[in-house]
């Protein structure tokens, strides 16, 4: 049986009442998801510990295991400064003071961030000839939204200090750059393919599966660690929650691309003799990039510059 009604059909200016209500709300939801620093009702962390009962610190991947992040200081949600402390100079260790702050001229402060890979920030620090390479982790200053670090350039010029790291509000990656003046005698770029390296006692491998390296594509990458002495065992070492780390950069330095393993974390099994990690690697334009591999091996940390050369 059923049953109907009639109902009351509405007027054109109740039906244009509710087409703005309903792009208010809807361009509200944009800003509060999009916007650092904005009011969510709820912490990606805090959802997941309730959700499953767990610590409120939920290890979340800020950056995308492919593609390439173009960085611009001038569209960024949050502004950088970065101011040496002592004049800095090739081959000796400066401290820095790093500023961060939203367009609106808000501090970013520790609480505002989430951990992800262990750290709340992740600097990636490159010269112009990208021969030159540091990741380091700032900690809080005295003045919210003020961070210090530390590194040791190897040369002159301009540094520049790509910022990655996760709005606790939202829950999404934040990019952003600035730069650091190193007074200092340039390098000269090797923009050249550089699959093998030899460093220290160990043979690094970065291989590209397929049929190689195209824009716009994802590709495999399989990096293979060996002992120079033939039948040495290789122990890598956990280094912020994984095996290793790829970044890449182009001549330019208009951003950067971060990779992390496709399976992730440190429980698992690696070869012994061969250790073998695999990435992929997305970007847009052909061309060079350089990619450097993080790795952690007796106790140290070690940087591998590779040259990979995307087709067109």
């Amino acid at each position: 049986m059923k049953i109907s009604g009639s109902r009351t059909p509405l007027t054109l200016a109740q039906k244009k009442q509710i087409l703005w209500l309903t792009v208010i709300a809807v361009g509200l939801f944009v800003v509060l998801r999009w916007v650092p620093g904005a009011v969510a009702p709820e912490r990606p962390g805090q959802f997941l510990a309730a959700a499953g009962a767990t610590d409120e610190r939920v290890e979340l991947c800020d950056v995308s295991n492919i593609g390439f992040s173009l960085v611009n200081d001038r569209v960024s949600p949050v502004r950088l400064n970065a101011e040496a402390l002592s004049p800095p100079e090739p081959g000796r260790e400066v401290e820095v003071l790093l500023s961060v702050e939203t367009r609106g001229g808000k501090p970013v402060t520790f609480e505002d961030i989430l951990e992800t890979h262990e750290e709340k920030i992740h600097l990636l620090i490159v010269d112009p000839s990208l021969e030159d390479y540091h990741h380091v982790h700032p900690q809080p200053a005295d003045v919210d939204g003020e961070y210090r670090f530390s590194f040791t350039p190897g040369a002159g010029g301009d540094y520049r200090i790509f910022a990655d790291f996760v709005s606790a509000r939202t829950g999404r990656p934040v990019y952003s750059v600035t730069s650091l003046e190193v007074p200092g005698e340039l390098r000269e770029p090797v923009n050249e393919e550089r699959k093998r390296v030899e460093a220290g006692d160990y043979r690094f491998e970065l291989l590209a599966t397929g049929e190689g390296y195209r824009p716009g594509r994802p590709q495999e990458l399989r990096l293979r660690v060996r002992h120079r002495e033939e039948g040495r065992e290789v122990l890598l070492e956990p280094i912020m929650g994984e095996y290793a780390h790829l970044v890449g950069f182009d001549p330019a330095r208009s951003g950067f691309t971060h990779m992390h393993p496709l399976r992730a974390g440190t429980d698992y099994a690696l070869d012994r003799e061969a250790p073998e990690i695999g990435f992929m690697l997305q970007v847009r334009e052909a061309g060079f990039y350089k990619v450097w591999a993080q790795f952690k091996v007796d106790g140290e940390e070690v940087f591998v510059p590779f040259g990979v050369r995307v087709g067109a």
